[in-house]
């Protein structure tokens, strides 16, 4: 039995088929499962065996809390117990259906609280001894990320099976990597709004890059057939990345703040100087300004200086 911890500093590596393959998750899934990928350590007898953790720190990791935590993360590893990728390779001529997980198993008499988790050994392939085509992302730069289409592409992006700063991927190609088929978010305007500007916002604002995106026509007519998207490697002069995991206290402020209008980088560092020494100054000054704006009044002030004041 493996007792871990959670830390959002390890790396996730994994052969590109799986990164490129099709499957479709929440953000809280997807998170455990790179999570338990950054556990697999070949120095051990069974690198698949099942790890230990208590069930406090386990909910902390996906953003769950109170008196639901239980029924939720039984519920997000219920999910991924049935989920499966969809890996295809072209060099085989196969197309395999992966399960994720192999058991999620709770202990929750007195004095336990503890949940094992273990994935399914028949990913060994893609995420061990391997040799080429694959890639290594940091789990603190997924992790971050609210939205699981930022997870995904963020990954698909970062994946070495594209070079250099652009990256050209046919739409459909896209959609199917994304998990969405059919008729859902078929209207472009939809898919926009819904899936390419809120992973972009959230990866330039989360991740050790900035993204930005562009369609493409590649066929007849002027309907978008591609992708761009167009990464540069964050400096040292830009503002640091948002490190609050997704549904913290920390997070949640940092969102509060930037409802007021405050800018990202202010917003992250005003919740770095207060978040947990006096959240109630931030929650405090959110409150009379949304006061303000009920009452019709214009708020003048900059709102990182009135929170100084």
């Amino acid at each position: 039995m493996r007792i871990a911890t959670l830390s959002d500093k390890a790396l996730v590596v994994r052969d590109n088929k799986m990164i490129l393959g099709r499957f479709n998750m929440t953000a809280e899934e997807y998170r455990v499962v790179l999570w338990l990928i950054s556990q697999v350590d070949e120095r051990v007898d069974d690198p698949f065996e099942g790890v230990w953790l208590p069930i406090e720190e386990f909910g902390r990791f996906l953003g769950v809390t109170g008196n639901s935590i239980f029924d939720t993360m039984a519920a997000v590893t219920g999910r991924l117990v049935r989920r499966a990728a969809e890996i295809w390779n072209d060099e085989r001529q196969e197309f395999a259906q992966v399960p994720w997980m192999s058991i999620a198993r709770y202990r929750y008499g007195a004095g336990e609280g503890r949940v094992e988790l273990a994935l399914n050994p028949r990913i060994k392939p893609y995420v061990l001894e391997l040799k080429r085509n694959f890639t290594s992302i940091l789990l603190k730069y997924a992790v971050r990320l609210r939205s699981y289409y930022a997870q995904r592409v963020y990954e698909i992006v970062k994946s070495d099976s594209y070079k250099g700063n652009e990256v050209e991927i046919a739409l459909e190609d896209l959609r199917g990597m994304l998990g969405i088929e059919g008729a859902k978010l078929r209207d472009f305007r939809n898919f926009r709004r819904k899936v390419l500007d809120v992973a972009v916002k959230e990866i330039s604002e989360r991740t050790d890059v900035r993204m930005s995106w562009r369609g493409a026509c590649r066929t007849q007519g002027r309907t978008i057939s591609h992708i761009v998207f167009t990464t540069t490697p964050r400096t040292k002069t830009d503002s640091a990345a948002v490190d609050f995991l997704p549904a913290t206290a920390g997070d949640e402020l940092y969102r509060s703040l930037l409802r007021c209008g405050m800018p990202s980088a202010e917003a992250a560092k005003a919740v770095k100087t207060w978040g947990m020494s006096d959240p109630d100054r931030i929650r405090w000054h959110v409150a009379a300004i949304k006061q303000q704006e009920a009452a019709g009044k214009r708020f003048r002030k900059s709102p990182l200086a009135w929170l100084r004041s």
